[in-house]
């Protein structure tokens, strides 16, 4: 699995902007509203998150994530490892409370 199959998963979904960083690294930004729809894809793909919003990030979540800005205690983290390749993926919620980047990694073991 990687970036690609999970955009793919989720491309009837709307986006309020794109950022595609490399094929290993992408960002999209989607209004806060539709995070239950992202949420259900995700879950799907990668089993439910290990990190909800609200709960303390621990050491281990902060240093996965460093590399791609880190895990607040309001942001939410799915992980899953396969045989060749893990993905990262955060939610960040903004200040306005309206719209969520969504980050998606694809880690090469």
């Amino acid at each position: 699995m990687n970036v690609s199959d999970v955009l793919q998963r989720c491309d009837h979904l709307k986006v309020e902007g794109k950022n595609d960083i490399s094929e290993d690294y992408v960002e999209r930004v989607f209004l806060k509203e539709d995070l239950e729809k992202w949420e259900e894809i995700l879950t799907d793909l990668l089993g439910p998150a290990v990190k909800r919003a609200g709960e303390e990030t621990t050491l281990s979540f902060s240093e996965l994530t460093i590399d791609y800005g880190g895990l607040l205690d309001d942001q939410i983290l799915y992980y899953k490892e396969f045989e060749d390749t893990s993905l990262i993926v955060m939610f960040w919620p903004w200040k306005d409370d309206n719209q969520v980047t969504l980050k998606i990694a694809c880690v090469k073991k």
